[in-house]
């Protein structure tokens, strides 16, 4: 019986430490490419600008995180990585792609609590007007 205890206190340590590698690696907007492959039904042509686009957009959220951690993604550098990102997106995908993407963001989004409600809609119209001041 005290061997069996001993072994489930490894055991339940080892999923611990796993589980807290999974948390600390993960940030709020972190969707596989191949999932955005799949829901957005991406052309062969857009796929590695949208890899490349997300790639970088995990990269920098990840980076924002160990810098200052959870409480980071409070900061404007938040902002500015996500408008980047969706301006980026907004070039590589076709509008209505582009629209669920946004809507895949604002789902996240309200899921994690990380952002002001409002402020993703915001960057989306500044993204958007922007859009409109270039042609």
């Amino acid at each position: 019986m005290k061997r069996f205890m001993i072994v489930m206190a490894v055991l339940l340590t080892g999923i611990t430490t796993v589980a807290a590698q999974l948390v600390t690696e993960t940030v709020p907007f972190n969707v596989k490419t191949s999932k955005l492959e799949r829901y957005l039904n991406l052309r062969s042509y857009q796929t590695d600008k949208v890899n490349t686009l997300n790639e970088t957009f995990i990269q920098m959220q990840k980076a924002l995180k160990e810098y200052g951690g959870e409480a980071s993604f409070q900061d404007p550098k938040m902002k500015q990585i996500l408008a980047e990102n969706l301006a980026g997106m907004k070039e590589a995908l076709s509008k209505v792609q582009f629209e669920k993407y946004v809507g895949l963001l604002q789902i996240t989004n309200k899921n994690t609590n990380v952002l002001d409600e409002n402020v993703l809609a915001d960057l989306v119209k500044e993204v958007s007007a922007g859009e409109k001041k270039r042609e």
